[in-house]
């Protein structure tokens, strides 16, 4: 799993970008790969990082959790 930080969120489109803390990349991620809570800017995550479907070539976040 990747560690990172919530940095953009709109809650009414449903998707936003979460950066990574190693990296410092950028990762667009769907509302739909939240898991359990919603989340906010500055929230710190979990996630993984995978393959997108939409986008061939592109690396987006997955299964974002909120971290503990």
């Amino acid at each position: 799993m990747t560690t990172g930080t919530i940095k953009f969120y709109n809650s009414e489109k449903g998707f936003g970008f979460v950066t990574a803390n190693e990296t410092k990349e950028d990762f667009f991620f769907y509302f739909k790969t939240l898991l359990y809570e919603p989340c906010m800017l500055g929230d710190k995550v979990t996630f993984k990082v995978v393959k997108s479907r939409k986008y061939p070539g592109k690396l987006e976040a997955s299964e974002v959790l909120i971290a503990q």
